[in-house]
């Protein structure tokens, strides 16, 4: 027994794949008014008589047809083939006239496809069947979309088996014609359904679906307002429309299919969308603090901050901050973009590396020029940042740039310039409020009077419990792609650093601690206190039973502690007899040590 399952208008029946028939008008090789020239051929023998055809178009065939003449008796079988002698479907005659065409009907239609060979034929049992002997000797025979292929075309026309029941007719004739035809439906391009649009950031998106009865279309043609604005491959199933939008207006969308023939369908069904202007403006997070939730991130991206900054080595030292990874992850799968930058920009080697997987991911790294640590800018640190394919940008406090790199403020003309200072601008209708950044100048580059990627909008505000800084800059300055990346394990799990933990120094020496030379110091220490590992209202600091992730944690709040109570003492000596002091420590030790040495020498030899 043969099984048919129907799914949304697809039969699956005895393993093929058949399409329910649109409605539409059938069409044949030849009319039933065509008789042939013999009617009967006078061959008694059991035979198969075929005939190989193509169609233009996609389509379905319903059935076969064959001239009969009177002498022609017995059961007929109809069948529909490929030229590899599979059968796509067979039918029995019934109800025959004594002579003239007859027409059998297949249980169910079968899609072909256009420029195709088939072979359609019909079993005659006692023979004495029609036929035009050299039919397709010189030439085809066309019908609308259907043909009877003349010789030499796909191997010889009009083929025969001899055989006592119905089989694959394979030997080819002299160019006869056997009179049998096929019933076909031509299946024709429908217009597309479901057009949808959407505003995608300076674009409109639309999107549509193919009918599911029509055949594929050749192209899809958009108009905008009844124009037409572009065209895609019948494969594709949307369009961005970028071309010349007018905030506030609105714009009336519809779709066409085109067939093969570059016939078109009339429009889909109509959307309209009024444009909106885009605000060029993203907001940014800067923050050095420690957060282990990874809803944080979620909220703050609902608040509308698409960029996060991150301090990505442990404050005032080269080491990569244990917690890196981790938070990096947790920005990326809450769908934020991620860079880093380090307060001692000597150390941009490991705050790159600090990243590990999600470096590929990194908008940029800032080098950070700041009166802590006061370190400038070189070419070697620039030019490192872009070896390991990351982005450099230059950091600078509000008119700190030019006194830290004195005469080498314009010798970095290629690398944009992250600064809070706007004097340079006309800000003076600008509201700094992150809720709702205005739009930011962008474009130029690090010289004194050229505009810059950002401009701080407030310095340590609260955001969801943690002291952030928040910036705007110009969303066309965020290139890297948009996919989020899943963190590498659990976000609650501290990731122990895989990248090598001693300072690495590039373009200068290292700074392994807070500057104890300028007016700015101490509340430098303050701040690099709150932020290096504290969380206000809502964030703690991560523990761990790792004894490595620990110790690297008692370091930092070892080497801020020290700095705090350090602050004092440098308020009251100078920093010369500092030094002084430290150095006489220092040689004095040596000697000690020396000392010790010559004794254990003169002991062992005595020995």
């Amino acid at each position: 027994m043969t099984a048919a399952v129907v799914c949304a208008g697809v039969i699956v029946f005895a393993g093929l794949l058949r399409v329910q028939a649109a409605p539409g008008d059938p069409v044949s090789l030849w009319s039933n008014q065509v008789t042939p020239a013999v009617i009967n051929m006078g061959d008694p023998q059991s035979l198969e008589l075929g005939l190989k055809f193509r169609t233009t178009t996609t389509g379905d065939v319903t059935g076969v047809k064959f001239y009969k003449s009177s002498g022609n008796l017995g059961e007929h079988i109809g069948n529909l083939w490929d030229t590899n002698g599979n059968n796509l479907a067979t039918v029995t005659f019934t109800d025959e006239s004594a002579s003239g065409w007859q027409t059998a009907t297949f249980e169910y239609p079968v899609r072909i496809a256009a420029d195709t060979t088939y072979v359609v034929s019909y079993f005659a049992p006692q023979g004495n069947f029609s036929m035009d002997s050299g039919y397709f000797a010189t030439s085809s025979h066309t019908n609308g979309p259907l043909t009877a292929l003349q010789d030499g075309i796909d191997g010889a026309n009009g083929v025969y088996a001899y055989n006592g029941s119905s089989t694959y007719p394979a030997n080819p004739s002299s160019s006869d014609n056997y009179w049998v035809d096929v019933v076909f439906v031509p299946q024709h391009v429908k217009a597309p359904v479901n057009l949808k649009a959407e505003q995608s950031e300076q674009s409109i998106h639309l999107n549509w679906s193919a009918d599911l009865s029509s055949v594929t279309a050749s192209k899809y043609v958009v108009l905008r307002d009844d124009v037409e604005i572009g065209e895609v491959e019948g494969t594709v199933f949307e369009y961005l429309d970028a071309t010349s939008l007018q905030p506030g207006v609105t714009y009336t969308y519809a779709v066409k299919a085109v067939d093969a023939d570059d016939v078109a369908t009339g429009p889909s069904n109509s959307i309209t969308m009024t444009y909106i202007a885009a605000n060029p403006s993203v907001k940014v997070i800067d923050s050095a603090n420690v957060i282990t939730d990874p809803e944080w991130f979620r909220q703050v991206y609902d608040d509308g901050v698409r960029l996060y900054v991150m301090h990505s080595t442990a404050w005032g030292t080269c080491t990569p901050w244990y917690n890196t990874q981790n938070q990096l992850g947790m920005a990326l799968d809450a769908g934020l973009k991620i860079a880093v930058y380090t307060r001692d920009p000597n150390c941009w080697e490991n705050g790159i590396l600090a990243a590990g997987p999600y470096k590929d991911k990194l908008q940029f790294f800032a080098l950070d020029a700041e009166t802590d640590p006061g370190v400038p800018i070189t070419r070697q640190m620039v030019d490192g940042v872009k070896s390991l394919n990351v982005r450099p940008v230059i950091y600078s406090g509000s008119g700190m740039w030019g006194g830290i790199q004195g005469a080498t403020a314009n010798d970095f003309a290629d690398v944009p310039l992250w600064d809070t200072d706007t004097s340079y601008a006309d800000y003076e209708y600008w509201q700094p409020n992150y809720l709702s950044p205005n739009p930011v100048r962008y474009g130029g580059w690090n010289t004194p009077n050229t505009m810059r990627i950002g401009v701080q909008q407030e310095f340590e505000y609260e955001l969801r419990g943690v002291y952030v800084d928040l910036n705007s800059f110009d969303a066309s300055f965020l290139t890297v792609g948009e996919t989020p990346v899943e963190p590498p394990q659990d976000p609650e799990t501290p990731v122990t650093p895989t990248v090598p933990v001693a300072p690495i120094v590039a373009g200068g020496s290292s700074s392994g601690s807070m500057s104890s030379t300028s007016s700015q110091t101490k509340s430098s220490i303050d701040r690099s206190a709150q932020l290096g590992g504290s969380v206000a209202q809502g964030a703690t600091n991560e523990v761990t039973s790792d004894p490595a992730v620990q110790s690297t944690q008692n370091v930092i709040d070892s080497e801020q502690a020290n700095a705090t109570k350090d602050t004092a003492k440098i308020d009251e000596q100078p920093t010369e007899e500092n030094d002084l002091k430290f150095s006489s420590f220092v040689i004095a030790g040596a000697g000690v040590v020396a000392v010790i040495v010559i004794v254990a020498v003169l002991v062992f030899r005595r020995i």
